[in-house]
């Protein structure tokens, strides 16, 4: 309802859609956070979203495709602005994409800056390639505020439980739950 209010007072604003297409990843209606992704601007960040919920969806070809035009579209906007090697690092290191590179980019990126997200785009990039020494290391610094976001914090608890017992769990970037 607050979502609704917010988008009548301010029409055409990306924030109140964005409030409702995580309300409804939050209650797992899927086609309907995809259908309100169409109305926001193609960004990094939604079409990574777009290929989440595709994927999770089953239509693994389209969220390919998503996932890739996500991924050129942070790559030509360090043509005209600050490059953010943190968030294409997080973004790779998520699916799974470009490990190696994931790891290269949050090292470069976290040479620069260490603030939270920096730091657990590094924990999960180590994570990703069997480094969870490291990646222990970096999701230490990642948690040092306390935060609670959940795919931060479901990235410490799969670092924590590798090393603890070895096994290696991941997260959704969709919804930061044990996927």
């Amino acid at each position: 309802r607050e979502f609704a209010h917010a988008q009548h007072l301010f029409p055409g604003h990306p924030y109140p859609l964005a409030g409702r297409v995580r309300l409804s990843v939050a209650r797992g209606d899927y086609r309907t956070a995809l259908q309100l992704l169409d109305e926001l601007p193609a960004t990094p960040e939604s079409l990574a979203m777009r290929g989440d919920l595709l994927a999770a969806l089953g239509d693994v070809p389209r969220a390919e495709a998503m996932y890739g035009e996500s991924e050129r579209l942070e790559r030509a906007g360090w043509e005209s602005e600050e490059p953010q090697p943190g968030a294409l690092a997080g973004f790779l290191a998520a699916r799974d994409r470009n490990v190696p590179e994931a790891v290269r980019l949050a090292e470069r990126a976290a040479a620069e800056r260490e603030d939270v997200h920096t730091m657990d785009a590094l924990a999960w990039a180590y994570f990703k390639a069997g480094r969870t020494a490291d990646a222990s290391k970096a999701i230490r610094r990642a948690l040092r505020t306390g935060t609670v976001d959940p795919h931060i914090r479901c990235h410490a608890a799969m670092i924590a439980e590798a090393v603890r017992s070895g096994v290696k769990g991941n997260c959704s970037p969709l919804t930061g739950k044990r996927a």
